[in-house]
């Protein structure tokens, strides 16, 4: 049906946007106003480039010749330069008649995040980033091989995409900290920080130690290894969780592991991990990492074991 003429005169309508550009990710209101419109539900759309942004069309109320709807364009990681869509505000429903609409342009504030991780034995680009620069660019590694790795200065983060739930779960990492008393990986249940499930998974501390853990091991609970590891100095870490024996181990450098048991793992239906990451739940820091990482490996499978013997002469050891 479509709304219902007021006394005094054809109604008028305006679409106005606090701006005709919005970046990925932000959410972009729209007030409509005008003159003579009968109070009710009205309706949007949109209509060009759709498949950009978190919902393609709604309803909302005026009332008093005014009311507002919201728009968010997805903020994905792939660089596809500017975009623009359409929006249509329509009477009666969402193929409705046509009372405004208004062009909008997406800053694309994405880069391509490059490099890989391990996940269960499949090759998995990352998914997710913050950051505005590309952070993997060539590296000369200490055998003097080439290749590429990420170096994260202490604001940005890279986020996998989401798997499956994983009870035993082991986890090789090469990494190479600039700063200590920071996060170095995180789970989490969702691909937003800091929102619904999520913890640290390993941290290094102020002494350079590392602590590791699973949830829902507490921050007194967490393995703390032996030695320490080296600042601005490429280190590996192993460690896994093992449901069927509720065992908790950590090995720095291939030092003698340190183990705990009695521990279970509470995992969410889809598990996304992430190098970069703040979090207030965590062990002692929520600041995010700083330095290089590379050759993270994340499996279900405990029988891989520690890849440090069969990757560590590219590192240096």
């Amino acid at each position: 049906m479509t709304a219902p003429l007021m006394s005094g005169g054809a109604p008028t309508y305006t679409l106005t946007p606090p701006a005709l550009n919005v970046d990925e990710g932000s959410s972009l209101t729209f007030t409509v106003g005008g003159t003579n419109i009968s109070d009710g539900t009205y309706y949007w759309t949109i209509e060009t480039n759709a498949g950009d942004v978190t919902e393609s069309s709604g309803s909302f109320a005026i009332t008093g010749n005014s009311g507002t709807f919201s728009v968010t364009p997805y903020e994905d990681s792939t660089t596809e330069g500017v975009e623009t869509f359409i929006v249509y505000l329509r009477s009666g429903s969402i193929t409705g008649s046509v009372l405004a609409s208004e062009t909008i342009t997406i800053n694309d504030t994405s880069v391509t995040i490059g490099g890989t991780l391990s996940i269960n034995g499949q090759t998995r680009d990352w998914s997710t980033t913050n950051a505005t620069a590309p952070t993997y660019a060539a590296y000369t590694y200490p055998d003097n091989s080439s290749g590429s790795v990420h170096t994260l200065t202490g604001t940005q983060y890279v986020l996998s995409e989401g798997w499956g739930s994983l009870t035993n779960i082991s986890v090789n990492l090469w990494f190479y900290p600039t700063a200590n008393n920071t996060i170095i990986i995180d789970e989490l249940g969702q691909p937003q920080e800091n929102g619904g499930y999520h913890y640290t998974m390993l941290e290094i501390n102020s002494s350079n130690k590392l602590k590791g853990r699973v949830w829902e091991m507490t921050a007194m609970q967490a393995v703390t290894s032996i030695g320490s590891a080296t600042l601005n100095s490429w280190n590996h870490v192993y460690f896994f969780f093992n449901s069927a024996t509720n065992t908790f181990s950590m090995s720095l450098n291939n030092e003698t592991p340190v183990t705990t048991t009695s521990v279970s793992r509470n995992i969410p239906f889809f598990s996304y991990w992430g190098i970069g990451l703040t979090d207030s739940t965590n062990m002692g820091s929520s600041a995010r990492y700083q330095g290089k990482f590379d050759a993270l490996v994340i499996d279900s499978n405990l029988a891989a074991g520690s890849n440090y013997d069969a990757t560590k002469a590219k590192y240096g050891f």
